[in-house]
């Protein structure tokens, strides 16, 4: 099917398809005790056909990149979702931001790469400030819809607002960081109050947050380090704690270079001497390989987007 407008997509970015895809992402059953080891078994080892199951929002990607990026960057993507009162919409929000935000990074390779970063990004954040816009009470992210209108554990609550908090921390747009940065303490806040009637539970990162300010190398490091193993007993709120850490990394490199470093290669960019710098003291960690960024930059410089999916080396989800 060609899609040359928003009725077409309309079509592939139907309510089941969002369902779907917010099951998968979310498999904890509402109204009932959370499942602390479920959770974390979820969390380190994977969830059951989660890839399997994800391969339905590949034809979204296609078909957004089919329109082109001048026709889809003016789309109304709150228009593929119910009205903001309706009980399914944070669910479905969830869904959409998470295909426009995390399917190409877990997919495209090659000169995909482009696509994440400077196409889908760009319409995952319009989306994000859109939800973001919205009264208190009607906001997709929000603890209250979530734990009392929905019926989850305050756990799933936090764990989902990950990927309502990502576009801002993926976005080049230093203002961008505020929203995601007051998102995480709120998270963070709650989880803590949470607690105390189990045994007071402090972030363990709380002591560092001042120096993640000022620390481009912190994002980079936590990455290689990896998150705190998987041991018995451990609480969910442990990994939530960290991945809140490393969204709390993310502003600083922001406000040092204006941009990723690491992301310069994957969007035709030119890297600075000081970013050089910054890249091999982080590995190169994230960074697209040569023969890809040159592949991109000839695309760049002639105005032209390959076809999503032509690149060879692209990682097949179909």
């Amino acid at each position: 099917m060609s899609v040359t407008n928003q009725n077409d997509l309309s079509t592939i970015i139907t309510p089941s398809l969002l369902d779907s895809i917010f099951a998968t992402k979310t498999p904890y059953e509402p109204h009932k005790p959370f499942d602390n080891d479920l959770a974390i078994r979820y969390t380190y080892n994977g969830i059951p056909n989660e890839k399997e199951n994800l391969k339905i929002g590949y034809p979204v990607l296609k078909a957004l990149s089919e329109l082109g990026f001048s026709e889809a960057r003016n789309l109304d993507l709150l228009a593929f979702l119910p009205t903001p009162e309706d009980h399914s919409f944070p669910a479905r929000a969830f869904a959409l931001i998470y295909i426009l935000d995390q399917l190409p990074r877990k997919w495209f390779e090659g000169k995909d790469e482009r696509y994440t970063n400077v196409f889908f990004d760009i319409l995952a954040i319009k989306l994000s400030h859109q939800l973001h816009a919205l009264p208190e009470h009607l906001r997709p992210d929000s603890q209250r819809r979530w734990v009392e209108e929905m019926g989850y554990p305050v756990e799933v609550w936090a764990m989902t607002r990950f990927w309502f908090m990502a576009p801002f921390a993926h976005s080049e747009n230093v203002e961008d960081q505020a929203p995601q940065s007051a998102m995480c303490e709120e998270v963070r806040v709650v989880l803590e109050r949470r607690s105390e009637p189990q045994g007071v539970l402090v972030d363990p990162y709380r002591k560092t947050r001042e120096a993640l300010d000022g620390n481009v190398y912190a994002f980079a490091n936590a990455v290689m380090k990896g998150p705190p193993p998987m041991k018995e007993g451990m609480r969910i709120e442990e990994h939530v704690f960290w991945f809140l850490m490393l969204f709390g990394a993310h502003p600083a490199i922001i406000k040092r270079f204006g941009r990723y470093p690491y992301r310069n290669r994957a969007v035709g960019r030119e890297t600075t001497s000081e970013e050089e710098e910054y890249l091999e003291k982080t590995q190169h960690l994230f960074e697209t390989d040569a023969e890809t960024a040159r592949l991109i930059k000839e695309d760049v410089v002639a105005g032209d987007w390959s076809p999503l999916g032509s690149d060879p080396r692209e990682t097949k989800v179909e």
